[in-house]
């Protein structure tokens, strides 16, 4: 058994040892995940904050809840690795981390019990298939901690499922530890035994260890990199999300500075959102291109802010708006249901409630809609008596020739 669990441990160091930070034209860079990780803060009901590995420590049954980009696979990762890590230091004592994603999990075949699938899927990781009856075994008698990630990223139809299945583990192994993380509007129902608590924006403390730790080897970028950011209110919204610090930090690094032309840094990051990093997470589920997803978000956005004066719809809405489009290029309109949820998963748009989708930052909106206007210029007359719309016309009037840098 010992050997069974070294093996086990051994496997999540080098599954889960390392992010992939990725480049939008050099591809993944692989790094360690002790050089990368910044402890976040985590709020509970209350509001009331606390470190989140000494919540994590303290409570057997926990889900961490953020939005996009908040840093929820990187939190249970780098407690996985952590706990793998002080397991081959004591095999005896020390509990051995299993990590899976939601998804994997809920889509095996549900005849077998939670933990027969959890089983099977471990031994087929460290191939050893004839070794199913010790990996129960062994779940059965706690020497493992469990994290579960993503359960917003479960089909609909098999989530509500799903999360009762992980209630009824932590009711039947009550000594059995189990982490999970979703976005808020991935639990229309709350997990029984399970507490909750919310993943905190990044403070400057935070954004100025991020931001040192990414630019290591070019430490004379950082503080260059620290003043742009602090320069403008805007950059240093979307600084506080830490998939978009990184971003930011992309561009910066390409380039020497980010632009006050927002536009052009939208662009950049929304490309790679769409691309990159859809490709490492494996989503692509609707097969066309780039450029059509991005009229797709244009569509939306001008549907919002233009035709409607909101900053969000409900899910059937969003879904009609993207049948329209799929059908107007050719396209089976009834993939709108796959295609929201890829939109969904690379995180330019966020499921806000059960039935309500927005962008992940109003400015994204604003810039997609004027991306709607800008190809065509008639949709202008719209907008010439709205007040509101100040942004997304300063968003269509900036030039790449006219503009100035923070560097």
């Amino acid at each position: 058994m010992k050997s069974l669990l070294k093996r086990i441990a051994e496997f999540a160091l080098h599954d889960l040892g390392y992010l992939d930070y990725l480049v939008p034209v050099a591809g993944p860079t692989r790094q360690d995940i002790d050089k990368l990780f910044v402890e976040p803060q985590v709020a509970d009901a209350t509001g009331e904050l606390f470190g989140s590995r000494q919540t994590i420590d303290k409570h057997m049954r926990l889900t961490i809840l953020g939005p996009p980009g908040a840093g929820k696979t990187t939190l249970l990762k780098f407690y996985a690795v952590t706990l793998a890590q002080a397991f081959l230091k004591d095999t005896k004592f020390a509990p051995c981390p299993l990590f899976f994603r939601a998804p994997d999990v809920a889509s095996l075949a549900s005849g077998d019990t939670l933990v027969d699938r959890l089983g099977q899927i471990v031994c087929q990781r460290i191939g050893k298939d004839d070794q199913a009856d010790q990996v129960r075994s062994l779940l059965r008698d706690n020497r493992f901690v469990i994290v579960i990630d993503g359960i917003d990223e479960v089909d609909s139809a098999r989530r509500y499922h799903f999360v009762n299945e992980l209630g009824s583990l932590g009711h039947a192994h009550p000594d059995l530890k189990v982490l999970a993380s979703s976005r808020p509007s991935g639990l229309s129902s709350p997990i029984r035994g399970f507490v909750y608590f919310h993943l905190e924006p990044f403070d400057i403390g935070s954004i100025r260890a991020l931001s040192r730790r990414l630019s290591a080897e070019q430490p004379e970028y950082a503080d260059r990199f620290l003043q742009a950011i602090q320069s403008h209110l805007t950059l240093y919204a979307l600084a506080s999300n830490p998939l978009l610090l990184h971003l930011l930090w992309q561009v910066f690094r390409s380039r020497g500075m980010l632009p006050d032309n927002l536009t052009s840094l939208y662009a950049d990051c929304t490309d790679f959102l769409l691309s990159t990093w859809e490709r490492a997470k494996g989503v692509s589920r609707v097969s066309i291109s780039l450029r059509a997803k991005q009229s797709a978000l244009e569509q939306i956005g001008y549907e919002l802010l233009i035709v409607r004066a909101q900053n969000s719809a409900s899910r059937a809405e969003i879904r009609g708006m993207l049948g329209d489009f799929l059908e107007a290029h050719g396209e089976r309109r009834d993939a709108d249901e796959q295609f929201l949820d890829e939109l969904l998963t690379t995180g330019i748009l966020l499921e806000i409630s059960p039935n309500q989708v927005c962008f992940i930052h109003l400015t994204f909106l604003e810039y997609y809609s004027a991306r709607a206007v800008s190809s065509e210029p008639a949709r202008v007359v719209g907008m010439v008596d709205r007040f509101d719309l100040h942004n997304v016309r300063s968003h269509g009037m900036r030039s790449p020739s006219r503009r100035r840098a923070y560097h």
